[in-house]
């Protein structure tokens, strides 16, 4: 216990060190520590300048927490300016699965950084459950500006098991990145509506020999269904 002790006060020195690189340990041996005592800290954490510190405590207090985080991550969030941090945040707050990330997700998707958006696109399909949700990512897969977020935005749309989405998803059939229309093709399968055979018929011909296949491969599953 007094080694225990001795490690928490080291860390909580090292958590004023001027390098980074200390601070970043210190946070990962405050999570190794865990306990209810090392929460504050890290929530101050989350200030920090370098944006590594700040996803480490991000991070460690979605693992301490876990579902009781959502909030607090939630409002770091919102502040957070650097793109590669808030992807990995965001990442970590969509696997809490609590709804009150959601107001976090919807702004987070028109984010100017295509992966961002990418990843808050994906989180608001693990997270959805109000029409408004599906329907933002209905929009998303039609008219985001980066193809991962109207991938991303497909995706969650033929996992959603709502018929009424088929024409987002048949519309995205046209989009101009063949991922994503490979996508669309597999998210029409998946979704199970008969009513999607003549757009995935058509797809047969596209130009991608990937969304073809896949095209191929939707109308088998909904013929077996």
């Amino acid at each position: 216990m007094e080694n225990a002790t001795t490690d928490l006060d080291k860390a909580l020195i090292d958590l004023k060190s001027s390098a980074w690189v200390d601070r970043q340990l210190a946070v990962d041996a405050l999570k190794t520590h865990g306990g209810d005592a090392v929460l504050p800290h890290l929530e101050k954490v989350l200030a920090d300048e370098n944006p590594w510190v700040r996803v480490a405590a991000a991070e460690a207090l979605v693992h301490l927490q876990g579902a009781a985080a959502t909030a607090t991550i939630a409002r770091y969030l919102d502040n957070e300016t650097e793109p590669q941090a808030a992807l990995r945040v965001l990442e970590a707050l969509g696997r809490i699965g609590d709804a009150r990330a959601l107001d976090t997700m919807h702004r987070r998707l028109g984010d100017a950084h295509p992966l961002v958006a990418a990843t808050a696109a994906w989180g608001l399909g693990r997270l959805a459950s109000a029409p408004s949700d599906w329907e933002a990512l209905a929009e998303a897969s039609a008219s985001a500006p980066a193809w991962e977020t109207r991938e991303q935005a497909v995706i969650a749309l033929g996992k959603s098991g709502l018929c009424h989405f088929r024409t987002a998803l048949e519309r995205a059939l046209h989009d101009k990145k063949n991922a994503v229309r490979r996508e669309a093709a597999q998210a029409l399968g998946r979704l199970g509506d008969p009513g999607a055979v003549a757009a995935l018929r058509a797809a047969l011909e596209d130009r991608d020999w990937r969304v073809r296949e896949t095209a191929k491969d939707s109308l088998a599953a909904l013929q077996k269904a």
